[in-house]
């Protein structure tokens, strides 16, 4: 197995919520898709509420739908 070293800002380390200087890749790669995940879940949260789409209806948005798919 190889070991690499890389440095991270106190920030940076608190916001991947690491807990340790030494950590599996696997493990490191996960803590990272899960914040890339929540910032994309907030931007788009952000979007729909811009637009409006937050406040639609189930029925809203099936009419939507089968007004794509129709035309």
């Amino acid at each position: 197995m190889k070991t690499i070293s890389i440095q991270l800002s106190e920030q940076e380390f608190e916001k991947y919520g690491l807990d340790s200087s030494s950590i599996d890749f696997d493990q490191l790669l996960d803590k990272i898709k899960n914040v890339i995940t929540k910032e994309a879940i907030i931007k788009c949260q952000e979007a729909a509420s811009r637009t409006s789409l937050d406040t639609l209806t189930l029925d809203e948005i099936n009419a939507e739908i089968s007004a794509v798919r129709n035309g």
